[in-house]
């Protein structure tokens, strides 16, 4: 192979772990690895190396089924010849955050973007669930442009409460209505909210969660299927380790955001939002995005575009 051919198949990784122009770098870069048992022959065998933008935490309940999940993914990675590193995203949790998670997509975004800019990734496995998580990453990955796929955390399992069903948020609203007209007390409150929260997962509902995480896979940025997957399913774990599999196969494929989400796939994701009966919060993210990757994305084309799509579902 010419030398013109090698440098083109080198890793960007490579910058960091292998480079005989800087070795004096190169032995700065990989020392402090070593201390938690990682070798050299890992590091300078010119393997992907793969980051994994870790979401799941204990300050973000919806997004804490990552913690291991992530371990599948890691799995995966291992299987088909990279090296996965873990690190952590800001944290976002609605629910919780005071006053307001507003800030919170913008300043995970520009979080992930500085580590993936700063640090030796070939490419990243974009954890997601809870609201603006999902378009944080598929923000940063835009920016970025490394090969990256999103792995959703999934929704919670339905919630029953006195026989019916209750959905998450949707239980909040209902009993605080009953709570202020004087019908139920504050344990029967926490009662009927609490039973809408069953399982590991963000929302069941097809709030922001549910509908941006669906709407990364009508991009393409994640595997068919991955979206709907409850997160108490195994079928998740498996989905995980897929996603691990596949991510180092786009960075031997060079596939990049760029070439994943074209102005076709944001066209995929309009019709797709207007089927599922998605999130108003919607058409304001893939804006965002789609402005990341230079693809011209307005309000009117949620007119033109996915206007006459029918409701197909309805959560």
């Amino acid at each position: 192979m010419s030398d013109s051919k090698k440098a083109a198949n080198r890793l960007r990784s490579e910058e960091w772990f292998n480079n005989p122009a800087h070795p004096d770098g190169t032995v700065i870069y990989i020392e402090r690895f070593l201390n938690y048992g990682i070798t050299p022959e890992e590091l300078r065998a010119g393997k992907p190396i793969i980051g994994i933008a870790q979401v799941g935490n204990d300050i973000a309940p919806c997004n804490r089924g990552h913690l291991e999940t992530v371990e599948r993914v890691k799995a995966g990675i291992r299987d088909s010849g990279g090296i996965p590193f873990v690190f952590p995203v800001h944290p976002i949790q609605e629910s919780c955050r005071r006053p307001a998670a507003a800030l919170d997509r913008n300043l995970a975004y520009l979080g992930i973007v500085e580590v993936l800019h700063g640090y030796p990734f070939d490419g990243v496995v974009l954890t997601t669930g809870c609201d603006k998580t999902t378009p944080a990453c598929l923000m940063a990955a835009a920016t970025m442009n490394l090969p990256a796929i999103v792995q959703s955390g999934g929704p919670m399992l339905d919630g029953w409460y006195k026989g019916a069903l209750a959905g998450s948020g949707t239980m909040v609203w209902e009993g605080n209505k009953l709570l202020a007209e004087g019908k139920i007390g504050m344990e029967e409150f926490l009662d009927q909210v609490a039973a809408s929260t069953p399982s590991v997962g963000h929302c069941n509902t097809m709030g922001t969660a549910l509908s941006m995480n669906s709407l990364a896979e009508a991009l393409g940025m994640s595997l068919p299927g991955c979206a709907a997957i409850p997160a108490a399913y195994r079928e998740r774990g498996q989905m995980a380790y897929r996603t691990g599999r596949r991510i180092v196969e786009m960075v031997q494929e060079d596939l990049t955001p760029n070439k994943v989400m074209t102005r076709k796939a944001f066209e995929n994701a309009i019709v797709v939002n207007t089927a599922i009966g998605g999130s108003t919060n919607c058409p304001i993210h893939l804006t965002a995005i789609a402005r990341h990757l230079n693809v011209s994305l307005t309000l009117q084309d949620w007119q033109k575009i996915g206007y006459d799509v029918p409701l197909l579902v309805n959560c």
